[in-house]
């Protein structure tokens, strides 16, 4: 409280002395009591004087007040407008016009308009005749039923005339008795053979070899010499059909390696060796080779 809210405080301020007490009574708008406090008149002075005290504390900020919301205004719906005339039939193919409003909810259904006149535009010109690809061949039919076996023979010409002279009769005098058979007499000695050797030192690889003094069908045994490093041959000049011949490898180094079916060589010329393989005449050693069906066989 101030002054300002007590005007006759000022006037009362001056005759207050000592420890007298005063009490101040806060009054309500409609002029009730609803409260009071009693001060000294030191500070009824200082009241009086303007000096104004500190401020207190904020007192707790009282409940939020929320009156009732009231309610919600509602305005009556206005009248749909009645739907419009509908427009007139377009001529036939032509573009849709656009659509009329809504009617009213409900209202009655207008009349049908009238059915505008059928167009029937010309007819196009015929188009190209199309010639689709020929479709593949078919699978050819069954072969028919071959005819009988050994058919009917044609019937045989009449026998030219002429006469026949008679047989005359045949002997049949008796058999005689067969002999006893005689014993077998001892087996000859076996003949020799005679030996046509041909010498020669092979070359390093040798193609339907035919050494000097060879002769295909004559020569039945070659002694040959391998060169530094081993030969090699792919072929022999073919012989007559069942012709052995004997290879000698007199080295004492060197191998002697024949080919198998190799076609460095004519066909006829070839060796057929054992599984495929190409064979060898190791030094010092030998072999022998057949000519069966135009080609060279080893034999072992």
């Amino acid at each position: 409280m101030s002054t300002t809210s007590i005007p006759q405080l000022s006037a009362v301020a001056g005759n207050l002395t000592g420890t007298e007490l005063m009490e101040a009574v806060q009054v309500g708008p409609t002029g009730v009591p609803i409260d009071s406090v009693r001060v000294t008149t030191a500070q009824i002075a200082q009241l009086a004087s303007g000096t104004v005290g500190p401020t207190g504390s904020a007192g707790p900020t009282g409940p939020s007040g929320s009156g009732p919301t009231g309610p919600t205004g509602v305005g009556a719906t206005g009248p749909t407008g009645a739907g419009g005339p509908t427009g007139a039939t377009g001529p036939p193919n032509g573009p849709t016009g656009p659509t009329g409003p809504t009617g009213q909810a409900g209202g009655p259904t207008g009349p049908t308009g009238p059915t505008g006149p059928s167009g029937t535009g010309p007819t196009g010109a015929t188009g190209a005749t199309g010639t689709g690809a020929t479709g593949p061949t078919g699978s050819g039919g069954p072969t028919g039923p071959t005819g009988p076996p050994n058919g009917p023979t044609g019937a045989t010409g009449p026998t030219g005339s002429g006469t026949i002279g008679p047989t005359g009769p045949t002997g049949a005098g008796p058999t005689g008795p067969t002999g006893p058979t005689g014993t077998i007499g001892p087996t000859g000695a076996a003949g020799t053979i005679g030996l046509a050797s041909v010498s020669a030192t092979v070359a390093s690889v040798v193609n339907n070899f035919s050494p000097a003094g060879y002769v295909a069908g004559t020569t039945n045994r070659l002694i040959l010499t391998a060169a530094v490093g081993g030969s090699t041959i792919s072929g022999l000049v073919g012989a007559i059909d069942g012709w052995q011949v004997r290879i000698y490898n007199v080295s004492t180094t060197d191998t002697l390696t024949f080919l198998n079916l190799s076609g460095l060589s004519i066909s006829t010329n070839q060796f057929q060796c054992s599984n495929g393989q190409s064979q060898g005449i190791g030094p010092t050693s030998a072999a022998i080779i057949e000519y069966i069906s135009n080609v060279w066989v080893f034999l072992s």
